[in-house]
């Protein structure tokens, strides 16, 4: 287009010093260093594109255009449009790589940061596993200490004996059971708990994180998101343990999609929306459930927050 003059274009001769051939030079010359002035700033324009900043650069060569366009005015000459809108795809197409190398990075953090989490669940599923065990087998030492002593006990005695190895048999069946479930979350791999947090001294009223976890003790993730992103702690709306725990996290995304604080990155789990519209949508999805209104992470009460 620039070899073939079609880049700019002067729209009627002037004469310079009772000359037209000289007035068609200045014309000339005066159109391609406005034209060379306006290409500089356009590549410099798109030569710092980024994946989050194309509005703002299409404004820039717009508004270059016309300031470029309103300096030839005087001479008759002006930038044509066909060349504008090539830059401007150029501009779009220099967006959609920078854009595309940001979904693979951040692609490429999100499975390391789940690579990471399974492998943080597995731990302490194995740790807490290994700790039930140890005391599985130390109450069940306990218990055959007592029947043995049952035989050579009487009345009171005997009464209190009872009584205790009762209250052994009832947190050996605890035990026994946390361990069980512990082991069934490491099979069913999807099974886990939905967060709904927010941060008002951080974002404001009306935005929640809606997020999940597979961790056995849910708060611990709340704890670590506090401590890592926001200066202030999360407060907690509601944790609902499910068999999966992925699809109801999706569902939820789904039904407040357009209310995403950061539309451009869908994996970014904040959302501005009533509270109200979130337990209509919990409601839907797992019957009767209250949100809370706020509680800190020392405040919870897991029963209170559906955890049990």
């Amino acid at each position: 287009m620039v070899k073939d003059n079609k880049a700019w274009i002067i729209e009627h001769g002037i004469t310079w010093n009772d000359s037209v051939a000289k007035g068609k030079a200045r014309q000339k010359r005066t159109a391609k260093f406005v034209f060379s002035a306006f290409n500089a700033e356009v590549e410099n324009i798109i030569s710092l594109c980024k994946s989050t900043n194309l509005s703002s650069q299409f404004k820039k060569i717009l508004k270059q255009y016309g300031n470029s366009n309103k300096y030839g005015e005087d001479n008759f000459s002006k930038i044509t449009k066909d060349f504008l809108l090539l830059r401007l795809e150029e501009l779009s197409l220099v967006y959609k790589y920078h854009l595309q190398l940001a979904i693979e990075k951040e692609d490429d953090r999100i499975h390391r940061e789940q690579i990471a989490e399974e492998n943080k669940v597995q731990r302490e599923i194995e740790n807490f596993v290994k700790k039930r065990e140890k005391e599985e087998k130390e109450y069940k030492k306990r218990l055959r200490e007592a029947e043995k002593l049952v035989a050579e006990l009487h009345d009171e005695q005997l009464e209190n004996m009872k009584r205790e190895m009762e209250l052994l048999r009832l947190r050996l069946k605890d035990i026994t059971k946390e361990k069980e479930r512990a082991l069934s979350m490491a099979q069913l791999t999807r099974s886990g708990y939905v967060y709904i947090i927010s941060n008002r001294k951080s974002f404001g009223e009306n935005v929640y994180k809606i997020g999940m976890t597979r961790r056995l003790d849910p708060l611990d993730r709340v704890k670590e998101l506090g401590d890592a992103s926001v200066p202030f702690p999360f407060e907690i709306h509601g944790i609902i343990q499910c068999d999966d725990a992925p699809e109801l996290e999706n569902q939820l995304h789904k039904a407040f999609n357009e209310c995403r604080v950061n539309s451009e990155n869908f994996r970014k789990e904040f959302f501005n929306v009533p509270i109200e519209k979130i337990q209509k949508q919990v409601e839907k999805h797992c019957g009767s459930y209250d949100l809370l209104d706020r509680m800190t992470i020392e405040e919870y009460d897991p029963e209170q927050l559906g955890m049990n």
